[in-house]
């Protein structure tokens, strides 16, 4: 960062809400690449699904695709949500404030998504690797949990 920009930021600092402003937009953009992430994370995961079902209809099962979809379409919702979930914060000119301890919350539910996505994803890459791997059961398992996770979060910034 240059000396003007260095400057130029402790002015604005010295106008009174501007800090706030700025660690508030700070955390809405946080949220906003954390759910972008978890979205592309998602996307992995259909891709790899698909690779999967490609991968059984070559082999001639005509059994496992049908798994697969229905997990596929499971992976779609929960980044159908995650895409169109509502912000973790408010605006410039909303009334509403941060609160420290929701802001913790939503934290820990984003770290616990990342988690369970990562999980999800280590299903999917061992079924592309040996399509006796398809852990159904697992990942059914897997997006129930990222879903309540998703419910949940959903619910805290509502309320707030």
């Amino acid at each position: 960062m240059s000396d003007q920009d260095s400057i130029l930021n402790d002015l604005l600092q010295l106008l009174p809400g501007y800090g706030a402003y700025r660690t508030q937009e700070s955390r809405r953009q946080d949220d906003r690449l954390a759910r972008e992430f978890l979205s592309k994370r998602l996307n992995d995961c259909k891709a790899a699904l698909d690779q999967v079902g490609a991968n059984a209809v070559a082999g001639g099962d005509l059994e496992s695709p049908l798994k697969v979809e229905e997990i596929r379409q499971s992976v779609e919702l929960a980044r159908n949500r995650l895409t169109a979930a509502v912000e973790g914060y408010s605006g410039w000119f909303n009334s509403r404030t941060v609160d420290a301890e929701l802001l913790g919350k939503i934290v820990e539910l984003d770290q616990n998504m990342v988690s369970l996505v990562d999980r999800l994803d280590a299903f999917a890459r061992a079924a592309t690797e040996d399509a006796g791997q398809l852990d159904v059961a697992g990942m059914r398992e897997v997006l129930t949990l990222l879903q309540t996770r998703i419910d949940r979060r959903t619910e805290l910034l509502k309320a707030a």
